[in-house]
């Protein structure tokens, strides 16, 4: 699937699932921290412990949470740890800045 198309990827026990703009979710076997490792260079960052998400798809920022525009309808709220927040505001306002 290209890379391009991935939202967001969801830590579930041994496996990650990766979800797609189109909504769709796609099961892989992995751990979060390598998945983590091999996006980090296509603009993804964890936002929590049991996330990573593409920057380019945040929506807004609020308080604990990102919001991600997945279809063009459908929003999605990915938690923000406290310690993930200043890196993730960062690399967010970087790409929103006028």
């Amino acid at each position: 699937m290209p890379i391009a198309n991935v939202c967001y990827v969801e830590a579930d026990n041994h496996h990650v699932i990766i979800h797609t703009l189109e909504g769709k979710r796609h099961r892989q076997y992995g751990s979060m921290k390598e998945y983590t490792k091999r996006l980090e260079k296509h603009g993804f960052l964890p936002t929590h412990r049991s996330y990573t998400v593409a920057v380019r798809h945040i929506e807004k920022l609020v308080p604990e949470f990102v919001v991600l525009r997945t279809d063009g309808k459908y929003e999605k709220k990915i938690p923000l740890s406290k310690g993930n927040t200043p890196l993730i505001k960062k690399a967010w306002w970087a790409i929103h800045e006028v």
